[in-house]
């Protein structure tokens, strides 16, 4: 039943794009995969490109678009949590036949995590990336005079096996991969990644991500070097960052006045400074919310302190995607542990979740997760999962 129902999750995804007033047509979603989507972004990555004399080898079996296919519908699958199962269900007919691949060995399947590049996988995260529903919820209309394009900027940890000593965090018993990610808050969606080690500096994964014109937002690690702020005003964009509740080396030049909107959203101090060694005149808004002090830096003097703040709480949008992303990790072993095969799983774990987040709007939450599960293994009729996604026919 694994086999029969693994289409289960294109099928369902696409059903939330159904219009609440228009009939559901249930024969255009039975035509709508995910997978499908996934080979032709990955097709359009592969045109022009000249295979390697690995990849042509006559004797080679499983290609490239069929390993990566293999793949992908494995982190699809919540039945599929280790590689020897993703290759066990290669034998199935009909997932060669819906997958257009045949039987794949655990040999075949280890060994070509070197052969094949992440690289392709990131042109396709990036192409499938586009086209995403605007945030429209909980936006303020001055945003739309920034002229910027708003990203909060992250790291978050994949715990990573003992024998990937490649991936070494805090000493030899630990090990993790980072995912350092740019995400943009006006389309809800992952503009940018980076992997690296678990030790690996969140502030150098950003540099390396640095681009003229952006604006970016993020917490306190971010804020612990004040000669960060010189280097991203030299490039030519804005951030928003918070720093450590006391700071040090703050000199004010100019004290602002609070306004009654700053005020209601727990503004206490808006100021102009001098930070440290900084060349440039920053700004400090100080926000205390339900006794938490929150101490904001930013070169923005134009912006109101209430909007500033507002700016700020957007920021948990990338704490959500995470939350997201590490579900469809969590429940799966590493199907592949070199750095080049983690990158592929990331890779292709990413494009999965704007798969899914693309076909309902959104990332589902956990209620949703569990039905679409249940839909797949077949415990959950067609029927049964559109009245839980609450989709009217």
């Amino acid at each position: 039943f694994i086999v029969q129902r693994s289409r289960g999750v294109a099928l369902s995804m696409s059903m939330a794009r159904a219009s609440k007033d228009r009939p559901f047509e249930k024969e255009k979603f039975q035509r709508f995969k995910l997978i499908e989507a996934f080979r032709k972004a990955l097709e359009l990555q592969l045109l022009g490109r000249k295979p390697t004399s690995t990849e042509n080898d006559p004797r080679r079996e499983l290609t490239l678009p069929r390993y990566f296919t293999l793949f992908l519908f494995g982190l699809f699958n919540p039945m599929i949590k280790s590689m020897r199962g993703l290759c066990e269900a290669s034998h199935f007919e009909s997932v060669q036949k819906q997958l257009q691949c045949l039987p794949v060995s655990l040999g075949s399947f280890s060994a070509a995590q070197r052969l094949f590049d992440p690289e392709l996988l990131k042109g396709v995260f990036e192409e499938l990336s586009t086209g995403f529903k605007k945030n429209t919820n909980q936006q303020d209309p001055r945003l739309k005079d920034l002229q910027t394009t708003l990203h909060a900027v992250d790291g978050t940890l994949l715990k990573a096996l003992p024998r990937m000593a490649w991936a070494l965090y805090q000493d030899e018993n630990n090990t993790a991969v980072k995912l350092h990610c740019k995400f943009e808050l006006k389309n809800l969606k992952p503009a940018q990644i980076k992997l690296t080690e678990g030790k690996y500096c969140e502030r150098k994964a950003l540099k390396a991500m640095f681009s003229p014109g952006e604006f970016y937002i993020a917490d306190r690690y971010y804020g612990g070097a004040y000669g960060y702020f010189d280097e991203i005003i030299e490039i030519g964009a804005d951030f928003l960052i918070r720093i450590r509740n006391q700071p040090r080396s703050i000199r004010v030049l100019e004290s602002f006045e609070i306004n009654q909107p700053a005020t209601q959203v727990g503004v206490v101090k808006d100021c102009r400074i001098q930070l440290g060694d900084n060349l440039n005149p920053l700004r400090w808004v100080q926000v205390q919310v339900d006794g938490k002090v929150f101490n904001l830096i930013t070169n923005r003097m134009d912006l109101d302190a209430d909007l500033i703040s507002h700016l700020y709480r957007q920021r948990w949008q990338i704490e959500t995607f995470f939350k997201w992303f590490k579900c469809l990790m969590s429940s799966r072993h590493w199907f592949a542990e070199s750095p080049e095969g983690v990158a592929i799983q990331v890779y292709l774990t990413l494009i999965a979740s704007l798969l899914s987040m693309h076909a309902l709007g959104r990332a589902p939450n956990i209620r949703e997760r569990e039905l679409l599960s249940f839909y797949i293994v077949g415990m959950a009729s067609l029927k049964e999962l559109i009245r839980g996604l609450k989709i009217k026919r």
